[in-house]
């Protein structure tokens, strides 16, 4: 019983205060609690036929004469056990049983029943849409772009999302979205999230190491495999990323700059939000450099209010945003926002000439300044020394691939997009340089390469161009021209971008971007701008079932043991592992991760969005990536945080862009050209 109670305060503090009883009634404490806590439930009959699918009609039973006394006891006794429980405001007739005339007969008892409330059927709908025996209109896993409106009319019953955003493994995106829609249009009353705790069976494995098993690894067959791995909490209780987003997603405020104020609107249904305390601090280039205190007023319910007006901004042009967190009065966070009030001001880069050395010798390059050394081979930097020290000392390599997360597929049971990357050999695409030029400038050295990107036997891959310009300080300047080819390339990409090996010595990561969590391009609402920093054993999630994680957007730079410094021309994403992308691809359980002689750093022009494909839709398009022309430019630098906030505020070179929106397939590339960079 203390059990119980301690999850619903979790919930409490991650801002929600609505439960289903899926898909059953609740231990008789729960009630008791939820109404303490102020917690509204929907009490759900143990009622579900969902294996009666295999017949055709999942509805099989609810259609049968013979089933409805067991139809009827099971609504009833629901209905008498928990018929005082003040925290119940909804009876549901069980879930996924179908349509069925026995369906139809429990709502009548319930309607005629002492306790009457709201009923809800998770698949009643007609052909319009509109409940035929229960009181709500349902969605369940869906898209939150316009057209997921059009159909839901204002008028009529409000809409509940029974069961949405299902939270399995590295997932959902579009969270923030979904509310957005939710609060925008009024036939959309909220819902409920898919599923609070994931249920692996706990293990240790002979060197101490946790474990949680699923569905395949008890010599058992017929099973979904790792499914039951679907909750915002891990098996142990402890919270996923995605229930931070969750907490913020819901918090009770939404906050816009409206003609120079800061205004606050209220979510809340009943109370003000004078319970809350603002506090605010300016960000200049991540650094703070104002703050400040205040109540809130009390904002009644579902309105707005302008609270406080937007702090004067500095003279230098540095990027501004204003965070906002909303505190109880003990200091508890209850929400936190992020403004963006200005993008950088950057200035011209200037060039500065000096002395170097540039030779090549076969097919590697060098070139030494003063007290650095950058070398290229087969067409790829693989070596940056500075005094001496060497900051880079393996090849980069172009990468396409990340380890699946179970929206991209789940392994032995939906292959998904899986199967259309392995087909295409993702995996396994290599860099074959055709031909390069190294050309000495005023104030570089230009080295520009070009090939194909392709699998092994393939007929899909890119033809890359990469120019390097090597300059006084050491820096390396990279820019990186890619457009797709072939009839078998695929129709969306895990990642494009590039990995560098790093010395394990290279531990301590600071980035100027979104954090602290890990975030995709479609979950970061709970990711706010700033200055960070993690050791790589703290940036890595570590899921039930291994899979992509630790991405971070929206990165101006970052450090690595402020020694080395990546800055981008645009914005770029990054991860930093110290296991290698092959063991993370492979493993199928947490202890099977292996610590690596080296730490990998992934730096990307783009990554894909997450979706919830598992069990829902795959990313808005918006979030998704297709194969399409792009340029990805950034630098690497000897140097800390001062040498990547001094190249962040230059311009130089051409800016990372997508080049065109659509892949059209061009002319096949020529045998001779095909053969030589297999060979």
């Amino acid at each position: 019983v203390p059990f119980i109670r301690r999850e619903l305060e979790l919930l409490k503090r991650n801002n929600m205060n609505a439960i289903r009883c899926s898909h059953y009634p609740n231990h008789p404490a729960f009630y008791e609690f939820c109404t303490e806590l102020g917690v509204y439930v929907m009490d759900e009959a143990d009622l579900e036929s969902h294996g009666c699918g295999v017949t055709g009609d999942q509805g099989f039973l609810s259609k049968d004469p013979d089933w409805l006394d067991a139809y009827l006891d099971r609504t009833r006794r629901m209905a008498e056990r928990d018929k005082n429980e003040t925290c119940i405001v909804i009876w549901s007739i069980g879930n996924e049983c179908g349509q069925g005339e026995n369906l139809v007969r429990c709502a009548e008892y319930l309607r005629s029943f002492c306790c009457r409330k709201p009923i809800l059927q998770s698949q009643d709908a007609g052909e319009d849409g509109l409940p035929t025996f229960c009181d709500f209109r349902q969605r369940g896993y869906q898209l939150a772009i316009p057209p997921a409106i059009r159909d839901v009319p204002a008028e009529g019953p409000p809409v509940v999302f029974t069961e949405y955003e299902h939270g399995m493994g590295n997932s959902p995106g579009s969270l923030d979205a979904i509310w957005d829609l939710v609060y925008e249009h009024e036939q959309f009353a909220g819902g409920w999230v898919w599923e609070f705790k994931s249920h692996g069976f706990h293990v240790r494995d002979e060197k101490g190491r946790d474990a949680y098993l699923y569905g395949g690894d008890f010599g058992d067959i017929n099973n979904w495999s790792n499914f039951t791995l679907d909750g915002y909490l891990f098996s142990d209780g402890s919270e996923k990323p995605a229930m931070h987003e969750l907490k913020q997603v819901y918090g009770p405020v939404r906050v816009f700059s409206e003609g120079g104020q800061v205004v606050v609107a209220s979510t809340r249904d009943f109370k003000p939000l004078d319970d809350l305390i603002l506090r605010w601090s300016l960000l200049a280039d991540g650094h703070p450099v104002r703050e400040g205190v205040l109540p809130l007023p009390p904002i009644p319910a579902r309105s707005r209010q302008a609270v406080m007006p937007l702090p004067e901004l500095p003279q230098d042009g540095s990027e501004c945003f204003l965070n906002l967190v909303f505190t109880e009065k003990n200091g508890f966070e209850r929400a936190s926002r992020q403004l963006m009030l200005r993008a950088a001001r950057k200035t011209p880069y200037r060039p500065v000439p000096f002395a170097y050395t540039a030779r090549r010798e076969g097919r590697a390059v060098e070139v030494c300044g003063g007290d650095f050394r950058v070398r290229f081979e087969n067409g790829m930097l693989c070596l940056i020394e500075k005094d001496g020290e060497r900051l880079l000392d393996a090849p980069m390599r172009f990468n396409l691939w990340r380890a699946p997360t179970d929206n991209d597929g789940i392994v032995n049971l939906f292959p998904r997009h899986i199967a259309e990357w392995d087909s295409a050999l993702l995996w396994n695409m290599k860099f074959h340089a055709l031909e390069d030029e190294l050309r000495r400038e005023p104030d570089c050295v230009r080295y520009e390469v070009s090939g194909l990107l392709v699998p092994s036997a393939k007929n899909a891959g890119f033809s890359v161009r990469t120019v390097w310009r090597v300059f006084a300080d050491g820096s390396v300047q990279t820019e990186i021209t890619g457009t797709p080819f072939g009839s078998q390339m695929t129709k969306t990409l895990p990642r494009i971008g590039v990995v560098f090996p790093m010395s394990s010595r290279m531990e301590q990561v600071r980035w100027y971007g979104r954090g602290f969590e890990e975030n995709y391009r479609d979950r970061k609402f709970c990711a706010p701008v700033g200055i960070y920093a993690a050791p790589v054993s703290g940036l890595n999630t570590r899921y039930d079932v291994p899979q992509e994680c630790g991405n971070r957007e929206e990165i101006r730079w970052l450090t690595l043991e402020d020694r080395l410094a990546v800055v981008g021309r645009e914005l770029f994403s990054f991860s930093y592992h110290d296991f290698s992308l092959e063991n993370l691809t492979r493993a199928r359980h947490r202890n099977e991760l292996e610590k690596a002689p080296v730490n990998y750093l992934y730096i990307d022009y783009m990554t894909r969005g997450l979706g919830s494909l598992s069990c829902g839709p795959d990313p808005e398009e918006e979030h998704e990536l297709r194969p399409h022309t792009f340029r990805f430019s950034f630098v690497l630098a000897p140097g800390g945080q001062d040498k990547a906030e001094e190249l962040y505020r230059q311009t130089s070179g051409n800016p990372t862009a997508a080049l065109s929106g659509t892949f059209e397939p061009p002319k096949l590339f020529g045998r001779r050209e095909l053969n030589e960079c297999r060979d």
